[in-house]
Order: structure tokens, then sequence, then C-alpha cells
């Protein structure tokens, strides 16, 4: 598989986990959310807001990245149907 798309759902996921899911008043370069960092409702993460908050809506995202995440570590192509093959 590819380096770079290796390298984007390595970043999707590090941003779903870390990166605050809603938008943030001031912006995310103000730091006025960190204070309340990580399990702060307006400052959390798709993934916290998903665990913590049940907003589950959240978790097809994280469902996708991961799969998506083991396939590109794995090396395997992903089959499509007609016997197409992404690799």
């Amino acid at each position: 598989m590819d380096r770079g798309v290796v390298g984007w759902a390595t970043a999707g996921v590090i941003a779903y986990a870390l990166l605050p899911w809603y938008g943030i008043e001031d912006g995310l370069f103000s730091l006025g959310w960190l204070p309340g960092y990580p399990t702060h409702r307006a400052a959390g993460s798709g993934l916290v807001q998903s665990l913590l908050y049940g907003r589950l809506s959240l978790l097809p995202v994280a469902l996708f990245l991961a799969a998506f995440k083991t396939n590109a570590l794995t090396g395997q192509s992903i089959c499509v149907s007609h016997g197409w093959h992404m690799s």
C-alpha cells in the first residue's frame, strides 16, 4: 500500500483520538480549551465524545479508520465486488 495513504490514515486515527471533535469557540490555537481537555464536553475528541457522552453516531468513523488502518498495516488488498482488487 502506498506510504502516503498509510500516512493519511495514521493522521486520521491520531486526529480522531486526540483533537477536539467539535469547533472551539475561540479557535483551536487559542488554547483556552486545554484546561478541560480531554474530558470536557466541548473539547473532547471524537473518541471521547462517542465513549463518554454517548454520541454513538461518531463510532462508525472509528470503525472505518480502524478497519482501514488494519488493512494498511497488514498489506492486504481490499477485494471489491466482481473480482476487482484495490492494492
